[in-house]
């Protein structure tokens, strides 16, 4: 692998780590049995570190939302799958998600479109990310 195409990855990564790890996260919450979040209006903790996540890398193409309507979405075929869907939450599991996330769309027969972000993220960044997308189909 040449310099160049290593220098721009690694500079990728190092501001994604940054900006996952942060400087400044807010105190956490007791954790309990409320694992997505408090109330209608109020996200926990690992969700909100989830929304971050989402916000860096998902958005772009499945929208703020999550409704599959991102910035992208209109240069994609098949386009970004609408995460709010009450049947899409019903049907996939939190495993079949993670291994979405993590190996990207072809390894769970979703689009090849689907990055595999496993590289970048870690098991706390996907299990919180999970959390957000579950809460985003809570929300709609």
């Amino acid at each position: 692998m040449k310099m160049t195409n290593l220098a721009p990855r690694l500079f990728l990564t190092a501001i994604l780590c940054a900006l996952l790890l942060g400087c400044s996260h807010p105190a956490p919450e007791p954790s309990g049995s409320i694992r997505y979040y408090a109330g209608a209006d109020s996200l926990g903790y690992e969700a909100r570190l989830g929304r971050v996540t989402f916000e860096l890398i998902c958005a772009v193409c499945h929208g703020k939302e999550g409704k599959g309507d991102g910035f992208n979405a209109y240069n994609l075929n098949p386009s970004p799958r609408d995460l709010t869907s009450s049947e899409f939450q019903k049907t996939i599991d939190d495993r079949h998600l993670a291994d979405v996330i993590r190996y990207g769309g072809p390894f769970r027969g979703s689009s090849n479109l689907m990055p595999a972000w496993g590289g970048i993220l870690s098991d706390n960044n996907i299990d919180n990310l999970i959390n957000y997308i579950r809460f985003l189909g809570q929300t709609h």
